[in-house]
């Protein structure tokens, strides 16, 4: 009789716990891979090999309040959120700097129905535009371009691109990539072969734009 009311109380042990263990054993992989996901980023970021930019960590915020376009427009300061975003940062842009937002345009064009999804945008650090560069310009249309107009707004906006030995970003010809959080998270180095640059770019790129929308 003891053994009967022992394989009983076993059964109703199993019974009672064998679906939420169950669950527990499906979910506890997902809620751990959901916390570092969110909670330690630089983890998965030290993981993640594939990327051809480097990453910045951790990520910093970039505000685009009280800033003007190229003709004194006030820009949204939300114009980041719920979308990625290049952004390249120069003192002018001559040629060099032409040919560097012809492969950030290329890029875009390669993400297909996400396209709506990435933002580019120049930042000039030197007041001051030319007519030949506003004609220039024009072969990039969607683009948005900011002009620094004094030393407070320059120290104010390129204080979150200072990181490592990148004192001074403005002259560093690095293309930097900001996530649909306005967190700075990614920039690539100028290269010899742009044309592999541009195609570094896209490949991250079009992981980048997959992986968010799984997020959402």
């Amino acid at each position: 009789m003891n053994n009967n009311m022992t394989k009983t109380s076993k059964q109703s042990f199993f019974s009672r716990f064998a679906i939420p263990l169950m669950v527990l054993v499906f979910i506890a992989p997902m809620v751990a891979a959901w916390i570092v996901y969110n909670y330690f980023p630089g983890m998965v970021r030290t993981l993640n090999a594939s990327n051809h930019g480097e990453f910045v960590i951790p990520p910093v915020e970039v505000s685009l309040e009280g800033l003007t376009d190229i003709d004194g427009n006030a820009i949204d300061k939300d114009y980041f959120l719920k979308n990625w975003s290049y952004v390249y940062i120069r003192q002018q842009c001559d040629e060099d700097c032409l040919n560097h937002l012809a492969v950030i345009k290329n890029v875009r064009l390669t993400q297909g129905k996400e396209i709506s999804r990435l933002h580019r945008i120049l930042v000039l650090t030197k007041p001051g535009v030319s007519e030949q560069l506003r004609k220039n310009l024009q072969q990039f249309p969607g683009m948005l371009t900011i002009v620094l107009t004094d030393a407070a707004q320059q120290e104010k906006f390129l204080q979150a691109f200072k990181f490592k030995d990148n004192t001074e970003p403005e002259s560093a010809k690095y293309i930097y990539i900001v996530d649909p959080d306005a967190m700075l998270m990614m920039y690539y180095q100028d290269k010899e072969d742009i044309l592999a640059l541009g195609k570094d770019m896209q490949k991250d790129m079009s992981k980048l734009m997959y992986n968010s929308k799984l997020r959402k």
